[in-house]
């Protein structure tokens, strides 16, 4: 059995699994040589060079707030999807074509990195700037959003994601937004400092040469909730505060935050397996940081945890729910595939 995925957001991505294990994976940017590529033109020819017999093909990371500018000659989401599906039919010698999944961003990202871990049980921290929305392409254009902020679940074989902990992004006109994540932070921060918004990875090493400074802390209080005043905070200061001391500032109250959400679910579970995914698990000084501190955790942070292993999260997910499989198949190396 051949079940294909694609990651139709930025980072586009195409994974095929057959029979329980990756044949197939390639990043959209590998070929067109653009960094972030969300338009999967390279990797359908590339998967379809490879085989165009597919029994599943399952559509993930198309949220109503990417794609609205792509269906504005169209009357609602459906048009486009079902366009979508009538492509891949045609495209692809496909049985059937899955959507649902869509809406599953933070369990395509859990799943991926959970069946990498090699842990047969695990909790998995999800970390990313936002997952699947709800919305309606009007209530996004009016200024409605509500979306995955940080979802925490505590997973098993075969395909077992219990969700233990959910904040979710709200934005509403003229209201202060709620639960900014770490990844929108790191996000507020690349764009400040004259970054692509995706380039956190630029942040966390300026962060490095900044120092604490008089800039209002990201989150406050006890519970570390979201400082209302930003974005809007840094739009009307570009030039107060330094680039490197507004890294700085991104990468301590991130950290922070990161601390919070573990220590809330170490008393709610007796799980010493933890796992980070979503893009803020790129941030290897966090990383290197919850090692030293955590020392009875064992962690796995997730080497595909940008937007490109949600279409790996997909199949594996799938699959491990159709065929109810318990196998444990730990990722060895980078090397993905027969390719």
């Amino acid at each position: 059995m051949k079940i294909a995925s694609v990651n139709w957001s930025h980072n586009c991505s195409v994974t095929l699994l057959e029979d329980g294990e990756i044949k197939f994976f390639f990043e959209e940017e590998r070929r067109s040589r653009i960094k972030y590529d969300r338009y999967p033109f390279h990797v359908f020819n590339a998967l379809k060079e490879y085989t165009d017999e597919i029994d599943y093909f399952i559509v993930s990371g198309l949220t109503t707030k990417f794609d609205s500018s792509w269906r504005k000659n169209t009357k609602d989401k459906n048009d486009q999807i079902e366009s979508l599906k009538l492509f891949l039919y045609k495209f692809f010698k496909v049985k059937e074509v899955i959507i649902d999944y869509v809406h599953k961003h933070h369990m395509c990202h859990a799943s991926c990195a959970f069946y990498n871990s090699g842990f047969e049980n695990a909790v998995i921290i999800v970390l990313d700037a936002l997952g699947a929305d709800k919305n309606s392409l009007d209530e996004i254009e009016s200024g409605y959003s509500d979306c995955e902020a940080e979802t925490i679940f505590e997973a098993s074989y075969p395909s077992n994601f219990k969700t233990i902990l959910s904040n979710r992004f709200i934005e509403r006109p003229s209201v202060p937004i709620q639960n900014q994540t770490v990844g929108l932070v790191f996000q507020m921060a690349s764009e400040h400092c004259g970054f692509y918004y995706l380039d956190g990875g630029k942040v966390m090493g300026l962060s490095a040469f900044g120092k604490d400074s008089k800039l209002p802390a990201f989150y406050s209080g006890d519970d570390m909730s979201s400082n209302a005043i930003y974005p809007e905070f840094l739009f009307k200061n570009k030039t107060q505060f330094k680039k490197e001391d507004v890294a700085f500032a991104a990468q301590r109250d991130t950290q922070k935050r990161v601390d919070y959400l573990i220590n809330k679910i170490i008393k709610k579970t007796d799980n010493k397996n933890y796992i980070l995914t979503g893009g803020y698990a790129m941030n290897c000084v966090n990383n290197y940081r919850l090692v030293k501190k955590y020392k009875d955790i064992n962690f796995y942070m997730d080497p595909m945890s940008t937007d490109a292993g949600v279409s790996y999260g997909a199949v594996k997910h799938f699959w491990h729910t159709l065929k109810n499989d318990n196998t444990v198949r730990k990722l060895k190396n980078v090397y993905l595939g027969d390719l």
